[in-house]
């Protein structure tokens, strides 16, 4: 945080729920505003809500899993910045499943959905799955971290960095210190380049979707993502162009600047990883 402070002005930081980085936060820097990622919350929920569901009399709580997840993520994405009103429309879903849609909260009375005419497998109300859900929903920990759900960035940007590091700069292989930051640079100028890239689309201009089977699913269960356009790689053009102009102005061989980068780290940066 002090390296980014010395050269970034931070206004808001988007973290997943570690409770150290919590209590960092507000200890040492309460004027920022500290959001927490939506994904990772909703998967935290489904993971106790799979494990409510393998007690006695829970196996009613498995198909609701996936609507619970997709409601937090609804949540979110509907209500800007307002804490109170991502906490009430949380807690309704524990009316909802219940197939009640009218609620005490005075920001979100009513259920915006139009009115459900399938048969659903509703949660009796006061029955044991509905009283695990019930724990698990409106735990006060919970609730006073939906508040704080951020409704814009996310830490999905972030993962998908380090996925392209990864492709650079492999774990399993040992960089010394030059080799390391040369990489780390590339991935970072591909990653600049390519992150923005548009959904493609057909020669009539229609939007092109691709279907993948993540691994976190087992390939039980498809999921449709929009199909980017090709990665570019204009980088490398402008790598070699300033290659030649430093050897042309600077450098008078190749030689000399290899000596010259060489000379630029110490012994103790050649052992860093």
């Amino acid at each position: 945080m002090g390296f980014l402070q010395d050269h970034v002005n931070i206004t808001t930081l988007v973290t997943d729920r570690h409770s150290m980085v919590k209590k960092y936060m507000r200890n040492f820097h309460p004027e920022k505003h500290h959001c927490f990622d939506v994904w990772h919350i909703a998967k935290g929920v489904s993971k106790k809500l799979e494990a409510a569901s393998k007690k006695v009399n829970g196996h009613q709580i498995r198909p609701w899993i996936k609507s619970i997840a997709n409601h937090c993520h609804w949540t979110v994405s509907s209500c800007d910045d307002d804490g109170e009103l991502k906490r009430a429309k949380w807690m309704s879903i524990v009316n909802h499943i219940t197939n009640k849609h009218e609620h005490h909260s005075p920001q979100y009375y009513k259920c915006e959905h139009a009115p459900i005419e399938d048969d659903r497998q509703w949660i009796k109300e006061g029955s044991v799955p509905h009283k695990l859900m019930k724990d698990i929903i409106l735990s006060p920990f919970l609730l006073k971290d939906i508040a704080k759900l951020s409704p814009t960035h996310q830490t999905y940007s972030l993962e998908v960095f380090h996925s392209v590091v990864n492709h650079y700069a492999p774990k399993s292989t040992h960089f010394y210190y030059p080799a390391m930051l040369a990489r780390l640079s590339v991935a970072s100028l591909h990653f600049n380049e390519n992150s923005s890239r548009q959904q493609a689309v057909t020669q009539a201009g229609e939007l092109q979707y691709a279907i993948s089977y993540p691994k976190a699913k087992k390939g039980l269960e498809a999921v449709v993502k929009p199909k980017k356009t090709p990665p570019t790689f204009n980088y490398v053009t402008l790598i070699k162009q300033a290659v030649y102009e430093r050897r042309s102005v600077e450098c008078p061989s190749y030689r000399w600047a290899a000596d010259d980068i060489k000379s630029r780290y110490t012994t103790a940066s050649y052992t860093q990883l």
